[in-house]
């Protein structure tokens, strides 16, 4: 069978098999030669438009950033529907300051009655539920009449902090803050109009995403954000990003003579990258902590391959002495 085959193929006979390789062949020669030819400008091309699609999504996270830092209301309020009487009592809660080490943000509140209790003055006990692993707090509001002001108010605000549901500090830079707690105020009074005071450095608290319910058994279901500056993200992670180019840039193109001032410097500005977002030594570790100390291992990794590379090279090119003549 296989003469017959010869002999065809000797004829100028082609088979289908032979046809379906030849063509195979010069399908995959064609291919191969327009990669060639394509190889010059489209890889440049593809990092090119990678590049700008990364640029403009900054410029964009940027301008976000910027206009959300600067647009940002200090002051939310929320309140309830028109009740039979009219009141101009209100409870304003006060955010001031992140907790280091624990989700917590310090801050107080401040109640007043307006008209609606008379002048008399009233000690009320204020109850905020707890969160996570703590338990509700108590404090004691004391409420004189004022003339000038013609109400029934607090003195001034009193100290209180308030229990974050999620977030804390050691997700620097994403740790923006959900809280989801009641208040209840004994006696029961009547509190129309909630307002949330905002002066945490680096947060921003979006008012549609303040709410209040009144409860059946009197108390109040209070839900409010503070979200972490978009600006302040967008500029952590490209300092991350470069600290990463750079640390790869270090270890494989430095020159040997060059290589240890350029480390020196290297972890110096790594470790400034804490100064500037302000992070205290109090509050070491969070997540960008984490990432630095990750990038100054893979460094010290790098530095190692590179060490070893130069000294398999050495040894490679190192001459062999021939032995003796037997």
């Amino acid at each position: 069978m296989s003469q017959k085959v010869q002999s065809k193929e000797k004829n100028g006979a082609i088979t289908p098999v032979a046809a379906t390789r030849g063509w195979l062949r010069s399908a995959s020669l064609s291919i191969m030669q327009t990669l060639r030819r394509w190889r010059g400008w489209i890889l440049p091309s593809v990092a090119a438009l990678c590049t700008l699609a990364l640029v403009l999504a900054v410029l964009v996270a940027v301008r976000e950033g910027w206009h959300t830092a600067t647009a940002k209301s200090v002051e939310c309020q929320v309140a309830f529907q028109p009740l039979p009487y009219a009141t101009n009592g209100y409870i304003e809660l006060f955010l001031e300051k992140q907790e280091l080490a624990e989700p917590l943000f310090d801050g107080g509140y401040f109640i007043n009655l307006a008209q609606e209790y008379g002048r008399n003055p009233m000690r009320l006990k204020v109850t905020i539920s707890g969160a996570r692993s703590y338990g509700s707090s108590t404090a004691l509001a004391n409420l004189r009449w004022d003339d000038f002001a013609e109400s029934l108010w607090m003195g001034g605000k009193e100290k209180m902090a308030f229990v974050a549901q999620s977030g804390s500090h050691r997700n620097f830079p994403f740790d923006s803050a959900n809280f989801d707690f009641t208040l209840k105020t004994d006696p029961l009074v009547n509190i129309p109009v909630f307002r949330f005071n905002n002066r945490v450095p680096g947060f921003y608290m979006p008012c549609d995403a303040a709410r209040v319910q009144r409860l059946g058994d009197g108390s109040f279901r209070i839900l409010f954000e503070l979200r972490r500056d978009l600006l302040t993200r967008v500029a952590a992670i490209m300092l991350f990003g470069a600290a990463v180019i750079f640390a790869f840039a270090i270890t494989i193109f430095a020159e040997t003579k060059t290589l240890p001032t350029a480390l020196a410097s290297y972890f110096f500005s790594l470790w400034s990258i804490r100064g500037i977002f302000g992070l205290a030594p109090e509050g070491f570790p969070t997540l960008l902590d984490v990432g630095i100390l990750t990038l100054c291992m893979l460094i010290l990794v790098l530095l190692a391959v590179r060490i070893l590379i130069r000294l398999s090279g050495a040894v490679q090119q190192r001459p062999t002495t021939p032995g003796p003549l037997a």
